[in-house]
């Protein structure tokens, strides 16, 4: 049996072969011996890095307590746990790297630290990953790490996922990485990850002929609860098209994370959704139509600040008239009452097809809670903009509603407020537009009025 200090040249194999960088720095940083394993993981040849400092590896822009931490290991002894540096490389790239200092400086044999070094890159975005989809993140945030991850040491691949396969295997969601605009708009259709998705199985082609980048295009499925909703696509310029067991397990771990990520961004949008609509007619509810109340009107007092659609207002758009209509049903209650709830749900249910199909584009509809509604308009033109649009909407509200046959006709009784958007409050304008609204319901129902507050 072979003693560990008979074969020098044995152990200068094993570590030269090893998936750690090893080195021996002292106590100035130094570098006086590196494994061959720093040519293979960071593309620096042995004899470049000899007699080179550590720190001039090291970005210490991103981890300001990465210096105090070498000073650390230094003034120590033994093994030290392991800490994460960004590289700042001759080639421009900067990898994450994990490392781990053994403080040897009373073993004259070493007299410094032996470093430990072994790439991050992967495991770094992996969880980043991890993190968005947990903290609710944008989804296309969470898949654009996912694809980085793809870059890095098991995969180096270019990636790309694609999520919301539509019948002719055309994805919704694109997001790449590293990735030319050609094999962009070619992801953008369907091919091999469309069947990868219909068959439910990884897939693997050479690219040739396709006008995607590299030399081999690996597909593997994006499952939710066993049901293929989208395809991880890595591009390697190696053509090699059988994927080992340990890429398998690297595109296995996209896959799923970028499921669970789909998945809860799904929830949160429905739970999103439901916070701010209301169930039956899938309106804006009351929390919603108060919200973007309040936003408009705090941006414009607040130039400077963000619109509802997120730009900032003007000077001219902070002094535009704003408006909010508050609409009640007039007769609905003799149709709960004679033709049951259900006709009285169908009625409201068409009420708010008929008030969406006529607003502008721009106007927020709401049910406000029973037969109110109200309609929110972030800028009009004048007051005849206005009562144009009072009347289409009681126009649309009058004509009958056809249930189960019978013909059955409501009215609508319209209040109006409107006021220059920098110059009134939430509550000012609501409780003009109510008062309006009052008016008219104990005057002559089914018109309008309109408070300019003057």
């Amino acid at each position: 049996m072979i003693g560990r200090d008979d074969d020098p040249e044995l152990l200068a194999a094993l570590l030269d072969h090893s998936p750690y960088v090893v080195m021996r720095v002292d106590g100035e940083g130094t570098i006086g011996w590196v494994n061959a394993s720093i040519e293979r993981l960071f593309g620096l040849p042995v004899a470049s890095v000899i007699g080179t400092n550590i720190l001039t590896y090291l970005d210490l822009t991103w981890d300001p307590e990465a210096l105090a931490s070498i000073g650390d290991a230094l003034g120590a002894e033994g093994m030290r746990l392991p800490t994460l540096f960004r590289s700042n490389l001759p080639d421009g790239t900067s990898p994450i790297f994990e490392v781990w200092a053994n403080a040897q400086l009373h073993d004259p044999a070493i007299e410094g630290l032996v470093v430990y070094v072994r790439r991050w890159d992967e495991r770094m975005l992996l969880d980043a990953a991890l993190e968005s989809s947990a903290v609710d993140a944008p989804l296309v945030d969470t898949l654009d790490l996912l694809a980085q991850s793809m870059a890095t040491e098991t995969l180096e691949a270019r990636g790309a996922i694609m999520l919301d396969l539509d019948d002719d295997g055309r994805p919704g969601t694109v997001v790449g990485h590293g990735l030319d605009d050609a094999s962009v708009a070619v992801l953008s259709g369907p091919g091999l990850w469309s069947d990868a998705v219909r068959r439910d199985e990884p897939l693997t082609a050479p690219t040739g002929g396709t006008g995607l980048a590299g030399s081999a295009c690996w597909c593997w499925p994006v499952r939710d609860d066993d049901v293929p909703i989208g395809c991880v696509v890595a591009l390697r310029d190696d053509p090699e098209l059988e994927i080992d067991h340990s890429r398998r397990e690297a595109m296995r771990r996209i896959a799923r994370i970028a499921a669970v990520a789909a998945a809860r961004a799904a929830s949160h949008a429905s739970l999103h959704h439901a916070a701010t609509h209301d169930a039956l007619t899938g309106l804006a509810n009351r929390a919603r139509f108060w919200d973007e109340l309040d936003a408009i009107t705090s941006a414009a007092r607040h130039p400077g600040g963000k619109a509802a659609d997120g730009t900032a207002p003007s000077a001219a758009e902070a002094s535009s008239t704003m408006a909010v209509l508050y609409l009640d049903l007039d007769g609905f209650k003799d149709v709960n009452d004679r033709l049951g709830h259900a006709a009285g749900d169908a009625v409201l249910v068409e009420v708010a097809r008929r008030l969406q199909a006529t607003v502008r584009r721009s106007d927020l509809v709401a049910r406000l809670g029973g037969d109110e509604f109200a309609v929110l308009c972030e800028r009009v033109a004048d007051l005849d903009e206005l009562e144009a649009l009072a009347s289409r909407l009681q126009a649309a509200i009058t004509e009958p509603v056809v249930l189960d046959g019978e013909a059955v006709a409501i009215g609508a009784s319209i209040g109006i407020a409107a006021r220059p958007a920098g110059a009134c409050s939430p509550d000012d304008l609501v409780e003009a537009a109510d008062a309006a609204l009052y008016r008219v319901k104990f005057g002559a129902k089914g018109g309008w009025l309109v408070s300019t507050g003057r």
